[in-house]
C-alpha cells in the first residue's frame, strides 16, 4: 500500500543529515529486488539524472520503482492523500 512504501522510505531515509535519493526495485509481485541509493548529497541538494535510477530498474529485472526523496532541514509529514 502506499502507507506501507511511505513508512518503508522514512525508516531507510528519514533521518539522513544529507539529501539522499533511494531507488526500491519491485518485481511482479511486488517484492523487493533490490534498493539502490542513487545519490547522495549535501544539506540542500541532490541531483539524480535518470539514466541512473532507470539503469538500476533494468540492471535488477524491475517491473517496478519506488522513487525515494528526502529534505533533511525540514520536517518529515505525511498528511492524509499525500503518499
Amino acid at each position: 500500500s502506499t502507507h506501507e512504501a511511505g513508512r518503508f522510505g522514512a525508516t531507510e531515509i528519514g533521518d539522513e543529515a544529507q539529501e539522499v535519493v533511494l531507488v526500491v526495485i519491485l518485481d511482479t509481485k511486488n517484492k523487493i529486488n533490490a534498493i539502490h541509493r542513487v545519490f547522495t548529497g549535501s544539506l540542500n541538494t541532490s541531483v539524480a539524472h535518470p539514466r541512473e535510477i532507470f539503469r538500476s530498474a533494468l540492471l535488477n529485472n524491475g517491473a517496478r520503482i519506488l522513487v525515494y526523496h528526502n529534505h533533511p532541514t525540514s520536517l518529515f509529514l505525511v498528511k492524509n492523500g499525500s503518499l
